[in-house]
């Protein structure tokens, strides 16, 4: 009931348009039943060969229902799916907006393929959710509550019998289908995400799937779930055709017992024999308001399940809160990090221990040690996914914490260790970072990053294409290209998370080069890396093992001091010659 209330709270904007379309579905099937009744008299009237005039009032009658009806099921029809598919929307952009705060860190567990079909399945699932399950009940009451008291006026029996059988149909039916299939409509929706989720994923893993010829084994998977999933759907197929067949032989059930308690009162000249067939008809006509129920009790279930798994998704909490009143950010003069303890939530050891750092203006420091050290946890902290400790880190003398988080991530230009790049093109791509960057200054860049020969290479030079998640370019390519961002965004601080990982000894030297010279017009550079090429040219060294600072300082000092720094730039350097 709380899913389902709370389903609802998102129709408050449109309350106006709800009413109108209940209004005009009632006013449809009233149409509806109206025009069989006048259908039904006319007929039988005509039977008896009357003279013309008794007739004109129900063949205006027909016309009249006939042409009302298709022009109140068009009004109904516009307004309803209106308001379905603004819901719908509506419910998109609740969703991303609900777990944008999550991310990255309250979404890093949860699987690509179930985000996916939360978004786009499980919303998806909720479009009938009105149309079905919110204005034809309403409206089935209200025809329910006129036709029998209009039935009532040639009889209490007549009123009686549509009104049981009109309430059998309309509540007791889907009360039961409900009950059969509510389990099913559930192990559905959670079939349908699984199934999802194993999709995404052998589309995401098949070139390793292929590699490693395990692609039978995900195959076997694929088959099981698809089984599993057309056996539900047949099984609540299968409810829905009983509820369908019951529905149906309730509707004509009720209309000859209706006939059959009509017969003695003609015999005895209460009842006119003419209207025998109107009170027939009008009984089949009236179920149009209650047979379609049985139906949209199967589907609540599954609308619920849908809904639940997208409020608990974003009922989570995020992992960092925006102050109320945040701080103004004015010109970066300078960025400290003092004794910075942090430990995940998700587990008890200590990712960094008493870590500090200080960066002027003009400054670049660099961060290295072994994978595992802690170097992108810093990177997460600095950006705020993860929130830090009070009082750890500062810029421009303030806390962190008192400024929003956008305020905090205009700070950096990242360059992130895995580079995602949208589906479309090379300069889209690029222009994301400084959307109103000039022409000049995009040219600029890709000269500066070295991509001016690719993009001389390309059909539509950066107009290019370049395939989703960037499949189109080599891996240093997209590092290339995340760098051009880095640079044509021109932040205070330069964020660079292993900015060489896929390209060659001298390009990764040429690009580190160009890096660094941003320096020169007073922008800073915290480098994160355990490739130590081109670290010679950096103010200060910090050596990071097991989240704890085991050297710093300049690089022509820790080069010669014999520890870690020293033996990993003599072990690379052997490497390479």
């Amino acid at each position: 009931m709380k899913t389902l209330v709370r389903l609802l709270t998102f129709l408050r904007p449109f309350w106006g348009e709800v009413f109108l379309s209940i209004v005009l579905s009632t006013a449809t099937i009233a149409a509806g039943i109206g025009l069989l009744g006048t259908s039904a008299y006319l007929i039988a009237a005509a039977a008896l060969h009357p003279g013309i005039a008794p007739l004109q009032v129900s063949v205006v009658g027909v016309r009249f229902f006939g042409i009302s009806r298709g022009v109140l099921r068009y009004a109904e029809r516009l307004v309803s799916h209106s308001v379905n598919f603004r819901l719908l929307s509506q419910l998109r952009v609740w969703f991303y907006r609900s777990i944008e705060p999550l991310a990255p860190a309250q979404l890093e567990l949860e699987r690509s393929g179930d985000l996916l079909t939360r978004a786009i399945a499980d919303i998806e699932a909720l479009q009938d959710f009105y149309v079905r399950l919110v204005s034809p009940p309403i409206s089935a009451v209200l025809v329910s509550l006129g036709v029998s008291l209009f039935a009532g006026g040639w009889g209490l029996r007549f009123g009686l019998l549509l009104a049981a059988g009109m309430t059998i149909t309309g509540l007791v039916i889907p009360v039961l289908v409900y009950t059969i299939s509510a389990r099913l409509s559930r192990d559905l929706t959670c079939q349908r995400a699984r199934l999802g989720e194993l999709w995404v994923d052998s589309l995401q893993g098949m070139p390793d799937w292929l590699a490693l010829g395990l692609q039978p084994t995900w195959q076997t998977q694929l088959q099981i779930e698809g089984d599993r999933l057309d056996e539900n759907q047949h099984r609540l197929a299968r409810v829905t055709s009983l509820g369908n067949a019951a529905g149906a032989w309730v509707q004509f059930a009720t209309a000859g017992l209706m006939a059959l308690s009509a017969a003695p009162l003609v015999q005895m000249g209460q009842l006119d024999g003419v209207m025998v067939a109107v009170l027939c008809l009008l009984a089949l006509a009236s179920f149009e308001a209650v047979l379609p129920l049985s139906q949209a009790a199967q589907l609540l279930e599954g609308a619920l399940a849908s809904a639940r798994r997208l409020f608990e998704l974003v009922e989570g909490q995020p992992a960092v809160t925006d102050p109320a009143s945040p701080r103004a950010m004015g010109e970066f003069t300078g960025l400290s990090i003092r004794h910075l303890n942090f430990v995940y939530p998700s587990n008890p050891e200590k990712v960094l221990t008493d870590f500090n750092l200080e960066l002027a203006p003009g400054r670049c420091v660099v961060v290295a040690g072994e994978s595992g050290a802690g170097k992108s946890t810093l990177t997460n902290l600095l950006l705020r996914f993860w929130d830090c400790p009070q009082q750890t880190i500062w810029i421009n003398g303030s806390d962190i914490r008192e400024y929003q988080s956008g305020q905090v991530r205009d700070v950096f230009a990242l360059v992130p260790q895995r580079v995602y790049l949208f589906s479309g093109s090379l300069e889209s791509n690029l222009r994301m970072a400084a959307p109103k960057s000039t022409e000049a200054e995009v040219e600029a860049v890709y000269a500066q990053v070295g991509l001016s020969d690719l993009i001389l290479r390309l059909p539509e030079r950066a107009a290019s294409w370049i395939g989703a998640q960037g499949a189109e370019l080599s891996g240093g390519e997209r590092r290339r290209v995340a760098a051009a961002r880095a640079m044509l965004k021109n932040s205070p601080v330069l964020l660079l998370d292993e900015p060489t990982a896929g390209l060659d000894r001298e390009s990764a030297q040429e690009l580190v080069k160009r890096l660094l010279d941003r320096r020169k017009e007073g922008q800073s550079v915290i480098w994160i890396t355990h490739d130590l090429s081109g670290t010679e040219w950096a103010d200060e060294i910090i050596v990071l093992q097991a989240g704890r600072v085991v050297e710093r300082g300049a690089p022509a000092t820790l080069s010669v001091s014999g520890g870690w720094y020293a033996a990993a730039r003599k072990l690379q350097s052997e490497w390479i010659e």
